[in-house]
């Protein structure tokens, strides 16, 4: 799975349902159907972006926005 297809197929996760826990859902309903190899393409894809996503910038403007400070275990549940 490439960059493109990983971002289309959050877009149309996103298209598809509304909150978290739908999405969640939608989206291993969505992956289970799939060859093994592009899961695992999928979750290098995600590790990629979050790591590059998650920059102090972020942080900060997380911890503004939510009231205070947030963990990175928060921060990646409030981003997914």
């Amino acid at each position: 799975m490439d960059i493109d297809s990983f971002w289309k197929l959050i877009e149309e996760c996103r298209r598809q349902t509304r909150g978290r826990d739908e999405r969640l859902t939608w989206l291993l309903d969505e992956l289970s159907r799939r060859p093994l190899t592009e899961i695992v393409q999928f979750q290098v894809r995600l590790d990629e972006v979050t790591h590059e996503a998650f920059t102090w910038d972020l942080r900060a403007a997380a911890e503004r926005i939510f009231g205070g400070w947030c963990s990175d275990d928060g921060l990646r549940r409030r981003i997914l």
